[in-house]
């Protein structure tokens, strides 16, 4: 399956605007006689960069999956286990999950 790195114009028009709409807070004025603005660069320097960045790479790493296939491909291999009872399904989620996490931890305290 071949996919070119081809993007959307709706998909770059909210980037777009998102961007625009970000910057203008810094041109709103709320008090335009003592210089208070919407967003100055004292504020925005708070921010929580982190979340923001970890939140849109979400959305990118989504976007990738779904324009890749994977999702469908994943899809494809658990569509046997609708025969499954529930229970067994929501068990075997839970201990992958768990597993990961207590894995990433112990990588964690190992770097540390």
């Amino acid at each position: 399956m071949s996919h070119t790195a081809e993007v959307h114009p709706y998909r770059a028009a909210t980037a777009i605007i998102a961007m625009a709409g970000a910057l203008v807070l810094f041109a709103v004025p709320l008090d335009f006689k003592r210089g208070v603005f919407a967003l100055d660069w004292q504020s925005a320097r708070k921010l929580p960069w982190g979340v923001l960045l970890l939140f849109g790479g979400g959305l990118s790493l989504a976007s990738a999956v779904d324009q890749s296939g994977l999702d469908q491909w994943i899809g494809s291999l658990i569509e046997g286990l609708g025969g499954l009872p529930v229970v067994a399904v929501m068990a075997t989620v839970v201990v992958i999950v768990l597993w990961m996490v207590t894995g990433g931890a112990g990588v964690l305290g190992i770097r540390l």
